[in-house]
């Protein structure tokens, strides 16, 4: 029987259209990660493209989920 379950929480239209405006994002799963690459995405804003925001993981697994060459560290 599963012990967790995963969904997305409600998301705020203007954070996530400027993701760059922060100083840190910091994710604590390879699920965040996957869902933060996801948002960048729709927000049309490549995470690699991200100057300003310092991109943080907690963990090996996330942070090889966010060792995309093209992703900042």
């Amino acid at each position: 029987m599963p012990a967790i379950e995963i969904r997305a929480v409600p998301q705020e239209p203007q954070a996530l259209g400027r993701l760059d405006d922060y100083d840190w994002i910091v994710t604590t799963s390879a699920n965040g990660a996957r869902f933060l690459e996801r948002v960048a995405s729709q927000a049309s804003q490549a995470l690699a493209e991200l100057t300003h925001a310092r991109l943080g993981a907690v963990g090996r697994a996330t942070a090889s989920q966010l060792s995309d060459p093209g992703v900042p560290g």
